[in-house]
């Protein structure tokens, strides 16, 4: 009886159409979170079952807590998808594309993330996520 272990085989990498579809479904994805996120920054509950964006009512951080699922498991997908760990960065890299410039007033004055505490949220849980989990991919194992 040997010990000595064999190593399994590799299996065959996915055609590159494949892959390269792969990594454009997690970029579109990245985008209409990212979209979505910046949209739900205002969200306010008035009352026991009101939804609002007025400006009344409390704020509830839903695009923060969006950004930070989404984030998180996106890069994943991508690796996953791709084959290949650098594919980690490709949603983080469109979600502070399509963010950052949202938190800029345009010269008519609007602002989609707006300076309040879920705006922060979102752009501080959306960046920590991102960084988590790029992380994670190119510190483990293959």
């Amino acid at each position: 009886m040997s010990t000595t272990r064999t190593k399994p085989a590799r299996q065959a990498e996915s055609p590159l159409s494949l892959r390269l579809a792969g990594a454009a479904l997690v970029a579109a994805a990245a985008l209409v979170f990212a979209v979505i996120e910046a949209f739900l920054v205002p969200l306010r509950v008035r009352g026991p079952f009101a939804v609002t964006v007025g400006m009344d009512g409390a704020l509830i951080p839903v695009s923060a807590f969006i950004a930070i699922v989404v984030n998180t498991g996106l890069p994943f997908l991508a690796a996953w998808l791709t084959e290949k760990r650098a594919a980690v960065l490709i949603p983080g890299i469109v979600w502070f594309v399509v963010t950052v410039p949202m938190t800029m007033r345009t010269s008519d004055g609007d602002l989609v993330i707006s300076d309040m505490w879920t705006g922060y949220a979102l752009l501080l849980g959306g960046a920590v996520s991102v960084v988590i989990s790029a992380y994670i991919a190119f510190t483990r194992r293959p």
